[in-house]
């Protein structure tokens, strides 16, 4: 039929932005492409600049938890992971480099770990409900549960690598260290799909 086609492997956060200007170049359109590409580069450096110097946040990264009690998470390797990074969060399986980057996890190893904010990435429809985080077995004595810092952001913007994971940078830092952003939390932080 020559049809020409381009594979574009899943992406962390460098891979994203080079992606974009390689689709704007497949597609003649540099002159959007470059341009949306370096915004995107300067929100990422503000956003890295307005959390300089905070604590680095021990914080779960919950993909997925269709099947309860052995959620999937952002783990290394991943642009969740990446984004943790540049919004300074301790990402609490960083180290888990297992399923390309997205490890499925028990709850025993979160519990463990004892992260301090607890953010759903998934939909409200399947499972990204942060009442129900609150009735997990043996959550309760986890410090992000005890302190009602269990969180919900879009999924779109977390969960999709394109031009919008800049604003799922800065939802999730500005969760996690809200002082030092002005305002409230922009409602497509938590807008459903």
């Amino acid at each position: 039929m020559g049809l020409q086609v381009v594979d574009l492997p899943s992406p962390n956060v460098a891979q994203t932005l080079d992606q974009i200007e390689l689709v704007g170049r497949l597609t003649h359109t540099e002159e959007v492409a470059e341009p949306l590409v370096k915004q995107m580069r300067q929100q990422i450096a503000q956003i890295q600049s307005q959390v300089k110097g905070t604590p680095a946040t021990k914080t779960l990264l919950e993909v997925d938890n269709s099947t309860p009690g052995k959620p999937y998470v952002f783990g290394g390797g991943s642009f969740g992971d990446e984004m943790a990074q540049y919004a300074n969060i301790a990402n609490i399986f960083h180290s888990n480099i297992s399923n390309g980057g997205y490890p499925q996890v028990t709850d025993e190893s979160i519990i463990a770990a004892n992260p301090q904010y607890i953010i759903l990435t998934e939909d409200p429809l399947y499972g990204g409900q942060p009442s129900a985080v609150y009735k997990r077995a043996n959550w309760g004595g986890i410090d992000a549960v005890k302190s009602h810092h269990v969180y919900r952001l879009n999924s779109d913007i977390m969960q999709r690598p394109g031009p919008r994971i800049v604003q799922g940078l800065r939802c999730l830092a500005q969760v996690v260290h809200p002082d030092k952003f002005s305002g409230a939390l922009p409602d497509y932080c938590t807008a459903s799909v």
